[in-house]
């Protein structure tokens, strides 16, 4: 299946244009003899928050496999700071596929809460060479 928003023109001229084209794909075997050549999958990285503070990753991974999330990896979260917290957090990542099981609330515990995880841009050190 093409996802495009829409198609450039086959001019000279199409290059110059804003037009973005974007395709997945989605073919699972290697029936065009390139088995050299294979996709990796996108995967859904999420912050899950405000789960009991004995909950180890172990426990997290084990209750979405349950719900029928496979390919689970789940990472505690430990203050940079030092602080405790009385509830516990993670980090965890799946199948971009399965986003609508995943972000299902009824397979949560109540009152946890879940929201796409945050890539910050990595930050440079100040250089004080040649800042003289």
């Amino acid at each position: 299946m093409i996802k495009a928003t829409e198609r450039p023109p086959a001019t000279a001229h199409s290059a110059s244009l804003t037009t973005k084209v974007r395709v997945t794909g989605n073919r699972m075997s290697s029936a065009f003899g390139d088995a050299k050549v294979k996709g990796v999958p996108r995967r859904l990285t999420a912050f899950v928050s405000r789960l009991h503070k004995d909950t180890t990753e172990d426990d997290l991974c084990d209750m979405l496999q349950s719900a029928g999330i496979f390919d689970v990896k789940c990472t505690k979260l430990q203050s940079r700071d030092g602080r405790v917290f009385s509830t516990a957090a993670f980090r965890v990542s799946v199948s971009a596929a399965q986003r609508d099981d995943f972000y299902n609330p009824d397979i949560w515990p109540c009152g946890t809460e879940l929201r796409d995880w945050v890539f910050y841009p990595p930050t440079r050190p100040i250089s004080t060479e040649n800042s003289a």
